[in-house]
C-alpha cells in the first residue's frame, strides 16, 4: 500500500479542519478520562490484524470561544510496512444547531482538500446507521483503496473517523466498530475539569 496516501490524509484531515475552524482559546489540559473517549488504535486492532505502537499515538484537546470542546486523536504509523493511520476528531458542542454546523464543517473542508490532493471519497452510505447523521466514504488514491472516512452527528456531539491501513467494507462493521466510542462521546462531559 502507498504510504503517501497517509501523510495525505494527515495533513487535510487533521490540520486543514483545525487550522480552517480557527475558533480555538487554546489546549485545554487533558484528564484521563478525557483520552478514553476517541476511537484508538487499540480498538481496530481488535478486528484487524495489525501490531499497535502506544507511542505513536497523540491526544489533544481545545476548547472554543462557545464554550465548545474538540478531542483529536491521532495514531501516525505511517512510516511502517504495514501502514496504519487513525485521525479521531470528536466535537461536543453547546447545542444541536453548533453540531450540525460543524459537521459540514468536517465535511466540507476535508471533501475540498481531498479534491485538491488527487483522494477520491466514495459514498458508503450502507456502511453506517450510526447518529442522527451519519456520511461514510471509501477512500481510494491512484485507484487503490485505502481507507474509510466517517462523519457522525449526534445530538450535540461530531465525530470524523479517518483509518487507512483498515478498511471497513461491510454494512454493520462502522457501527461495530465505532458504536463504543459514539457511547462514550455522548456521556462525555468535558466541561466538569478536575479541581
Amino acid at each position: 500500500m502507498p504510504k503517501r496516501p497517509t501523510l495525505l490524509l494527515f495533513v487535510c484531515g487533521l490540520g486543514c479542519i483545525l487550522g480552517c475552524a480557527g475558533l480555538g482559546v487554546g489546549e485545554v489540559e487533558m484528564t484521563p478520562q478525557d483520552t478514553q473517549v476517541p476511537f484508538t488504535a487499540r480498538e481496530l486492532a481488535q478486528t484487524h490484524d495489525t501490531p499497535v505502537d502506544p507511542s505513536r499515538e497523540t491526544f489533544t484537546m481545545e476548547r472554543d470561544f462557545g464554550g465548545s470542546y474538540t478531542l483529536n486523536y491521532t495514531f501516525d504509523q505511517s512510516d511502517d510496512d504495514p501502514v496504519l493511520f487513525i485521525n479521531s476528531l470528536l466535537s461536543k458542542e453547546t447545542s444541536p444547531a453548533d453540531a450540525l454546523t460543524t459537521y459540514g464543517v468536517y465535511k466540507s473542508v476535508v471533501a475540498l482538500q481531498f479534491l485538491s490532493e488527487g483522494i477520491e471519497q466514495k459514498q458508503r452510505p450502507e456502511l453506517c446507521t450510526l447518529g442522527d447523521t451519519c456520511s461514510c466514504d471509501a477512500l481510494f488514491y491512484e485507484d487503490n483503496e485505502v481507507g474509510t472516512q466517517c462523519v457522525l452527528l449526534k445530538g450535540h456531539t461530531v465525530a470524523m473517523i479517518q483509518v487507512v491501513g483498515a478498511i471497513w467494507t461491510e454494512p454493520g462493521e462502522v457501527d461495530t466498530a465505532l458504536g463504543p466510542m459514539m457511547a462514550r462521546l455522548k456521556a462525555w462531559k468535558p466541561t466538569q475539569r478536575p479541581e
